[in-house]
């Protein structure tokens, strides 16, 4: 597979740019300075193994094979790679170098694996061929020190993932100064049908269970019509003795299904 060609294409979501946001960093000041500030990759959603074959498609770099064929010649061989690393191999494919790992004290030389407690995990590195692409990376602030909401992750706690909405079912996000108050009429948070937006629904702060600057915690709404959606905060938060004047929004870039 030639990676170079795939690279040059130009889909839409591709926009050459690792996009970040900064953070003020309250353990630690740099040097000379009052205050610093650390980087968190702003997530763009996750890209499942139907994206990557649709963007070999679009590359002209599949092989004459269709969306679902790519799909199932990689499922076969994340199969094979999790066998190879379930018998002690570290598996290189060309990005990382994965292997098993075990974590959990043992009693002693003679003791035995026990599951609760000890558990296997993965141990993942990145090859120089993906360390020197990272290297040519100029990360763009998109976010940065400023006083905006951001939505870093949202879990559906029944589903147990980021890609669903079950109606009904517990809904933790997390982020920074997404807390939802204000007494514009536009705050609250958003369940933005992407299909149909007048079936757009919105949750003011009475409604959420938690409600901080860093974690919002609710009920997805039992009434959200079957389709897919955006979640979005507008509050007027600013600190925590402050609420700007006018509101200021934030949509999380991952698209959830509601069946």
């Amino acid at each position: 597979m030639n990676l170079n060609n795939l690279l040059n294409t130009n889909p839409e979501y591709k926009e050459g740019n690792l996009p970040i946001a900064l953070y003020k960093n309250n353990m630690q000041a740099s040097k000379g300075n009052t205050e610093s500030y650390y980087a968190r990759v702003i997530s763009r959603g996750t890209c499942t193994l139907e994206n990557l074959a649709d963007d070999l498609v679009l590359a002209k770099n599949d092989f004459g094979l269709s969306t679902s064929q790519l799909v199932a010649i990689a499922k076969a061989f994340n199969a094979a790679k999790l066998a190879r690393i379930s018998e002690g191999f570290t598996v290189d494919d060309g990005v990382a170098r994965t292997s098993a790992k075990v974590e959990g004290s043992f009693l002693s030389e003679n003791d035995t694996f026990d599951a609760e407690r000890h558990t296997v995990s993965l141990a993942v590195s990145p090859v120089a061929k993906a360390k020197s692409q990272f290297s040519q990376l100029r990360p763009v602030i998109r976010q940065g020190n400023s006083s905006h909401p951001t939505i870093m992750a949202v879990y559906d706690l029944e589903s147990q993932g980021g890609e669903i909405l079950s109606k009904g079912g517990f809904l933790e996000i997390t982020g920074t100064k997404i807390m939802i108050i204000g007494d514009h009429g536009d705050v609250g948070l958003y369940f933005e049908n992407q299909d149909e937006p007048d079936n757009t629904v919105k949750l003011t702060a009475d409604k959420l269970g938690t409600n901080t600057s860093t974690r919002i915690a609710c009920v997805v709404p039992a009434t959200l019509e079957a389709g897919n959606y955006k979640v979005r905060v507008t509050t007027q938060f600013l600190t925590s003795k402050t609420q700007r004047k006018e509101p200021q929004s934030f949509t999380f870039n991952t698209i959830f299904t509601v069946v």
